[in-house]
């Protein structure tokens, strides 16, 4: 086996958003159901319930880029993150985004999905490998 293969074997068992792990429940699946079941409730429980998921999401997804170095982590970690900020000042009306405001960041974090197929179609799923 070469070097290119064996990197990309230790990438995957290392890969927590792979769907044979477990922990990909936890941290993206429960917190995406999350999301959709709350997005036509009021804004009182959107502003618990989406920094928290979305925050779980980011910081998840930029530890799985450190540790198996999945491409498409190392840019919805932080979209992840800074999605949970604008959540948060969107529900505490610090940041107003419209009447549509809600809509508007469930468009956002679906557009996440375009990008982890057009990331890993395009450059693979792994770095460096």
């Amino acid at each position: 086996m070469n070097q290119v293969q064996t990197n990309c074997q230790e990438y995957k068992s290392n890969d927590f958003s792979s769907p044979s792990n477990n922990l990909s429940w936890i941290l993206w699946r429960l917190p995406i159901l999350a999301l959709i079941s709350t997005i036509f409730l009021p804004s009182s429980f959107k502003i618990f319930i989406w920094p928290i998921s979305l925050g779980i999401m980011g910081a998840s997804c930029s530890f799985n880029a450190s540790k198996c170095k999945r491409r498409e982590c190392f840019v919805n970690g932080p979209y992840y993150l800074m999605l949970a900020i604008l959540s948060y000042l969107h529900a505490s009306n610090i940041v107003y985004l419209g009447d549509y405001g809600w809509y508007i960041l469930g468009a956002a974090t679906s557009f996440s999905q375009v990008n982890i197929i057009v990331i890993e179609k395009i450059w693979g799923r792994y770095l460096h490998a």
